[in-house]
């Protein structure tokens, strides 16, 4: 599992990697661990495969993207390279995802990776948030700059090291539920305090992001997963206390940030109506009607020639379809937009189960944490399509682990519910 760490690891540190070195290590590692996880599966376990809640939906997503490439070949559209290179990186994180579930056998192990997952978005919000903290919005890294913080819908927006706040603002929805989790599940004051203040550096890098959709969509999770622990008798007192700490202390850390006033002003509702009249080319509305024409008039999706047709229907050069489902309506038809609703329905049903029934408070908990993440994670997807990374994928084989186990927990067959 240290291979999948790794590759956690990487995969959330944005561009540093590419910068300081001479290759792609994402892909590296992540062919690394592929070649090894699918030697194992064969030589050891003797090719037994154990179905996820994944494989349906991305082996539809995969079939959809064939679909729509083999039409733009027919039709010799000029995006055709560009439409095999996205499909390309799409399916080696869609296999790499179902090959490493394989290897989530035990609670440990998924928590093991949670873990890695959350530590590392917390180290990737932290860096940024100092820097802003010492009045540097900018970092060296061998020669070129990252930029902490750019303009982004008429007001400076904390990037982090992705240089783009709505992918800062995805990363930072999912780990804030599961540092709430390892909060609650803490044994010990130290414990305690270090996720707490994961937590609320987490909070603190998704409020400065100001990314409005991920911001409600966490608040929505946040919600879900009180309710579901209230209702299964799992909140205790000590760890509300510890979540204040954790607000608190993410206010403060905003306010450092010199950004806390353009937050306030981004969040009102009358911005973005401000912004489209000025340029009526940003009215998501207007964005979604443009997608949802070259939808129709392409059944099988036109690949990565979306953003082309979406702008042509604007007037302007290109724009993005600005919403997960409707990009992938574009893109890979209505067969992908089937199997991207079908992997979510499978994601959000399978943990909301998990989390009343699983055997066990630490996985009921967990199980919570990973749907709330989920639920914030989608929400912000509506106003963006942030899937194509492979530290969401990795997050995606934790969760149908988590769905397996719950199962397998329930009818007898299960794994000791360590975390």
């Amino acid at each position: 599992m240290w291979g999948v760490a790794l590759l956690v690891i990487v995969s959330l540190l944005g561009v540093l990697p590419q910068r300081v070195l001479p290759f792609d290590l994402d892909r590296l590692v992540g062919f690394v661990v592929f070649v090894g996880a699918s030697v194992v599966i064969v030589l050891k376990r003797r090719g037994r495969w154990r179905r996820s809640v994944l494989d349906g939906p991305a082996l539809a997503l995969l079939a959809a993207g064939l679909l729509a490439i083999a039409g733009r070949a027919i039709a010799g559209s000029e995006f055709l390279r560009d439409s095999v290179l996205q499909y390309v990186s799409l399916a080696t994180m869609a296999l790499l995802a179902l090959v490493i579930f394989q290897f989530f056998s035990t609670w440990r192990t998924v928590s093991w990776t949670l873990r890695v997952f959350t530590v590392t978005a917390t180290a990737v919000a932290l860096v940024s948030l100092l820097a802003l903290v010492s009045g540097t919005r900018m970092l060296l890294v061998s020669g070129e700059e990252v930029r902490l913080v750019s303009g982004w819908g008429a007001s400076n927006r904390l990037g982090g090291l992705y240089e783009q706040p709505n992918q800062f603002a995805a990363i930072m929805a999912l780990a804030l539920p599961t540092a709430l989790v390892f909060q609650a599940l803490s044994t010990t004051q130290v414990r305690r305090a270090f996720w707490t203040c994961a937590a609320g550096v987490i909070m603190a890098g998704l409020l400065i992001s100001q990314a409005r959709s991920a911001i409600v969509g966490v608040g929505l999770g946040a919600i879900l997963l009180g309710v579901l622990l209230i209702r299964g008798g799992l909140l205790k007192s000590s760890s509300v206390v510890w979540g204040f700490v954790a607000i608190a202390f993410a206010t403060w850390l905003s306010i450092q940030t010199g950004l806390a006033s353009e937050l306030t002003a981004r969040l009102s509702w009358t911005r973005q109506v401000e912004i489209a009249a000025i340029d009526p080319s940003e009215d998501r509305l207007q964005i979604w009607r443009s997608a949802l024409a070259v939808a129709l008039s392409n059944p099988i999706g036109v690949a990565a020639e979306g953003s082309a047709r979406i702008g042509a229907d604007l007037g302007i050069e290109e724009r993005s379809a600005h919403n997960v489902f409707l990009s992938y309506l574009v893109a890979y038809g209505f067969l992908g937009a089937a199997a991207l609703i079908w992997l979510v329905w499978r994601q959000l049903a399978g943990l909301s189960l998990a989390a009343l029934r699983a055997e066990g408070d630490a996985p009921r908990v967990i199980a919570a944490g990973l749907l709330a993440a989920l639920v914030g994670f989608w929400v912000h997807n509506l106003a963006h399509s942030i899937i194509q990374w492979m530290a969401v994928w990795l997050y995606f084989a934790c969760a149908a682990a988590v769905i397996r186990l719950s199962r397998a927990s329930r009818s007898g067959h299960g794994v000791p519910a360590s975390t």
